[in-house]
């Protein structure tokens, strides 16, 4: 036995590579190619053909194809392997017992061939495979599935009479039997599918589930992809205890500067019998028979400065968010933020910025969830004009102009326009402090279209009415004086990289005289601007990180701010602290109590990507109590067992979230539980103008993989002023053991309205994923 090694020309990549499945991609220069045999290695009729025997070996980069023996025609442009044939790419693997190729188009002839694509994780194999002009491949008594077990037989898997792999992502297989563990299950005359990762056409895995409000559960998912910038998700839903329906949701990026979303529902509850349900915290409690909800989002960029957006929200019923969102393909966040929302916005307008201004102009129309809708405020329309001019080295020109229409079936509406032009005088006090001294005028003027509905404190009613016009006319002077000095500590080839300390002392004195509003509508903050005679002083500590191979962190002086985009180049910020407090001058000179208002106090430490800690509170000064306090922390940990896996979820390293919030009991408090209380007609005396206790929630998220094949899911909301989780949901996560499917299983607990649901979901990787 002898091994002889040569080196010849570039044309041989070609058959290296053209037995594979894809195609490598052409590169410029030189490729360098490496041939041995066991045996021997001929060149005969005139180095027209090439023979090599004996374990070939042919090499190039990281590729490398093999078999017995090998002969190549030169002039033909043909390659014939015989005996364990096979090659080893990072892309693909093959493996076959003969092999015959013409490299001029790259068609050929596999016997007992058997292909594993590495994107998607499939494996294709058959008797006898015939590639075509083109990735088109047609397979033999073959078979298909994304396991991957060392050993055994697969968990499942497809075998076919014939395999058709067409360039468009689709396998078109006759005769179809579906076999788990080698047992056939499913028996098909004609079948199509996806073979690669990209979006396809087709049923996607249902799920099943149990509640006790809602009985038995089954959703169907249709996925269609319309074409590379279009596609489609349908969904056939059923309850058999309330409900039966479908949602869809409609997605589109034309390109880089267009983009929209389209979601739509629509539910019969006939099954349900229910007209009504008696939650006080509703002023429309009915529930009509047939349900639909229709969500629109809509971006349009149009270079320079330009942009158009749409945002539709709007549901038949004001408890559709409760108790049907569970079935769109919004996300957890965003079904979560619809579930706690009061009321639904929808707008749509324009937005222009550039040379210092900004204008903007849309119409809004929202749709009250919890009180009645006749008194909810629409802006139609809502323009805004606002800029930044320097008029000389130290005095600048600021103004915001806003006209906008306010419409609505009951009480007050109309228009109003408030005009605020601002000059702002910022000087340098020696070397550190900075110094804006800025005095702003504001007209605000309006023209009603209906005049009832003011409050008459004589009659404790609405029965009053406003004034058709009027006007309040402001003056607002401001001046902040603040400095930054920071410190650096350390070297970057320490653990922690150079530190270094950033302090930013600051304070601020804010001046607006008394304006008598009464007479005013009451619409938005706008139109109530309260008299202010305050001295606000504040606190900043910055600390920020280098490591070596990063830039220089920023020098002494410099205020360094990551949402002011100031941040050095290469330099981090991990921690910050901020404390600040106003005094009220007024009050200090009447000797009242409340001259210092509530303390503020924000930290937050980020030592690392996988810690991040944050903590804002406030704290009365008069009983140094806390009126409001939050506390959340993220921690993430170790990296995925295994990244190429088909579930998401298994791609996700371990993560754990806590927040916890506190809200002192406040005037207001009733009305978390009644929201409809009229506080003028119904309080006091009313037993449900009681106080309320404090807010404290606690919510809670959890990933941990419990083994490579086995993930613990959690997500929690705990109130602690009823004292009861108002949200509580439990998976688990199963992989199997050759990584090709997935049995998921959930515990869900809710309220408002109370529900217990339990759902598994079952999940083929790579089919319908």
């Amino acid at each position: 036995m002898f091994r002889r090694q040569l080196q010849i020309t570039a044309w041989l990549l070609v058959a290296t590579v053209s037995v594979a499945v894809a195609p490598a991609r052409s590169e410029d220069g030189p490729d360098r190619i490496e041939v041995s045999a066991e045996e021997s290695i001929e060149v005969s009729r005139g180095g027209d053909t090439i023979e090599a025997r004996g374990d070939v070996r042919i090499r190039r980069r990281e590729s490398v194809f093999g078999a017995d023996s090998v002969e190549i025609g030169r002039s033909e442009r043909t390659l014939r392997a015989d005996g364990s044939v096979f090659v080893h790419d990072p892309r693909y693997r093959l493996r076959a017992s003969s092999l015959d190729m013409d490299l001029t188009d790259e068609t050929g002839t596999m016997l007992d061939a058997e292909v594993f694509i590495e994107e998607g994780h499939l494996t294709v194999g058959g008797g006898r495979v015939e590639k075509s002009v083109g990735q088109v491949y047609r397979v033999e008594d073959g078979y298909l599935t994304t396991c991957r077990c060392p050993e055994g037989a697969p968990p499942w898997r497809i075998g076919a009479r014939e395999v058709r792999l067409g360039e468009d992502g689709k396998a078109m297989v006759e005769d179809v039997t579906l076999y788990v563990y080698d047992v056939p299950v499913l028996y098909l005359p004609h079948a199509y599918f996806p073979h690669v990762a990209d979006r396809t056409t087709g049923l996607l895995v249902p799920s099943l589930g149990w509640s006790d409000q809602a009985g038995v559960l089954y959703r169907q998912p249709f996925f269609w992809a319309l074409d590379k910038s279009n596609d489609v998700t349908l969904n056939l839903a059923v309850e058999s205890k309330t409900r039966w329906g479908f949602t869809g949701q409609y997605r589109t990026v034309l390109n880089a500067r267009t983009e929209g979303r389209l979601d739509l529902s629509y539910f019969d509850e006939r099954l349900r019998g229910l007209t009504s349900l008696s939650d006080t915290r509703r002023a429309d409690r009915t529930i009509p028979r047939d349900r639909w909800s229709l969500l629109l989002s809509h971006r349009h960029r149009v270079p320079p400065g330009w942009s158009g957006f749409s945002d539709v929200a709007l549901y038949s019923d004001s408890f559709v968010t409760r108790e049907l969102m569970e079935f769109t393909d919004l996300s957890a966040g965003e079904r979560r933020m619809a579930r706690a929302s009061r009321y639904s916005a929808s707008r749509m307008g324009l937005h222009w910025h550039g040379s210092g201004m900004t204008l903007e102009g849309q119409v809004d129309y929202v749709q009250d969830l919890v009180q009645p809708q006749a008194r909810a405020l629409h802006r139609v329309p809502h323009l805004a004009f606002s800029g930044f001019r320097g008029l000389g080295r130290h005095l600048d020109l600021g103004w915001d102009v806003e006209l906008t229409r306010y419409v609505r079936r009951e009480f007050a509406d109309g228009l109003r326009v408030d005009i605020r032009p601002e000059l702002t005088w910022p000087v340098t006090l020696g070397r550190y402090f900075r110094l804006a001294t800025s005095v702003a005028l504001r007209e605000t003027l309006y023209r009603l279209d209906s005049v009832e509905g003011r409050f008459d404190a004589a009659a404790n009613d609405y029965s009053d009415r406003f004034d058709r016009t009027s006007s309040r006319e402001l003056l607002e002077v401001r001046s902040t004086l603040a400095t930054s000095l920071s410190r650096g500590y350390g070297s970057a080839a320490a653990p922690w990289g150079r530190l270094r300390h950033v302090l930013e002392p600051a304070a601020e004195f804010l001046f607006i005289p008394a304006t008598d509003q009464r007479r005013l509508p009451l619409w938005d903050e706008i139109d109530r601007i309260n008299r202010r005679n305050l001295l606000t002083l504040s606190l900043t500590n910055r600390f920020w990180r280098r490591r070596s191979g990063g830039a220089t962190v920023a020098g002494q002086g410099s205020a360094i701010d990551r949402s002011g985009g100031g941040e050095a180049a290469g330099a981090e910020q991990f921690a910050r602290a901020r404390v600040a407090a106003s005094f009220d001058i007024d009050r200090a000179r009447r000797r009242e109590a409340g001259r210092l208002s509530e303390m503020g106090i924000g930290l937050g430490l980020n030592p690392s990507d996988k810690l991040d800690v944050a903590i804002d509170m406030s704290i009365d000064p008069g009983p140094w109590s806390f009126r409001h306090a939050a506390l959340g922390f993220t921690l993430s940990g170790r990296a995925v067992p295994d990244p190429k896996v088909g579930d998401r979820d298994f791609r996700r390293p371990n993560s754990f979230s806590l927040s916890y919030r506190h809200i002192r009991e406040n005037p207001l408090a009733p009305l978390a539980n009644h929201a409809n209380l009229d506080l003028f007609k119904d309080c006091p005396g009313d037993p449900r103008c009681a106080g309320r206790g404090p807010l404290d929630g606690v919510q809670a998220n959890a990933l941990l993989h419990l083994t490579d094949r086995l993930l613990f899911l959690y997500d929690g909301n705990y109130d602690g002023a009823s004292g009861r989780l108002t949200g509580n949901q439990v998976g688990l996560k199963y992989l199997s053991r050759c990584r090709c499917w997935t049995l998921a299983l959930f515990l869900d607990r809710q309220v408002n309205p109370d529900r217990t649901l339990l759902s598994f979901k079952f999940n083929l990787l790579g089919l319908g994923s």
